[in-house]
Formats: structure tokens, C-alpha cells, sequence
């Protein structure tokens, strides 16, 4: 009798899985879509405009102020290069954390708005009998 309750269990937590998998898989897909949009870039950019300390900000413009001084074709293999990098991947990081906030936010007004609709089917249908 317990191998039974395991095999419902069991069963039900593959379930939970093969379903959170999916929804993974459709924020990917999400956030690939905004990342080729313009403006979710932007809205994202946006939320993140001002969320560094003030420190990271300074080290941006010492960095822009250095790459002002070095001719383009010494900037390959250069420190300076590789501190802008840096600084990008952080602002890079930051919008691939917006866009998969932005996706997870619309899965989940697809999923409510999904089951507003089932809701109000159903309903339509019991008034119908």
C-alpha cells in the first residue's frame, strides 16, 4: 500500500518538475524576444539607471576619461580595455537580471489572465445548463 503513496508522490513531484522546467524554458524564450526589443532594453536600462554606488559611477568616468587618451589601435590587449569590460559586464549582468524579472513578470500575467478566462468559462457554462 505505501509503494502506492510513494508512486503518487513521486509522480506528483515529476510533475511539479517537468512544469517548472517548462516555465524556465518559456522565460528564456521570454527574455531572448525582450533582448532583441529596443525598448524592453531600454525599460530595462531604465529600472537600473542610478543602482550603482557612487564609487562604480567614478570609475566609469576615469575610464572614459583614460580611453580619451589611448589611440584606438593600442586599446586592443590593453588594461584599460579590459577595466571597461569589467564595468560593462556589471551594467550587462544588471539587464539580464531586469529582462528575466520583466519575463517572469509577464508569464505570470499570462498565467492570472489564462485562468480568468478558464474562470469565466466555466462559469459561462454552468449558466448555460
Amino acid at each position: 500500500m505505501w509503494h502506492c503513496a510513494i508512486s503518487v508522490d513521486l509522480d506528483t513531484h515529476l510533475s511539479q518538475v517537468e512544469r517548472q522546467e517548462a516555465e524556465n524554458e518559456r522565460i528564456d524564450e521570454l527574455v531572448e524576444q525582450l533582448r532583441t526589443d529596443p525598448s524592453s532594453v531600454e525599460e530595462a536600462d531604465s529600472w537600473n539607471d542610478g543602482a550603482f554606488d557612487g564609487e562604480h559611477y567614478s570609475a566609469i568616468e576615469r575610464a572614459l576619461a583614460d580611453l580619451h587618451q589611448v589611440e584606438p589601435s593600442d586599446l586592443l590587449g590593453s588594461d584599460l580595455l579590459i577595466r571597461l569590460y569589467r564595468l560593462a559586464q556589471v551594467h550587462g549582468e544588471a539587464r539580464e537580471a531586469r529582462l528575466r524579472d520583466m519575463a517572469e513578470d509577464r508569464l505570470q500575467r499570462e498565467s492570472e489572465e489564462a485562468a480568468d478566462m478558464q474562470a469565466e468559462t466555466s462559469a459561462a457554462g454552468r449558466w448555460a445548463a
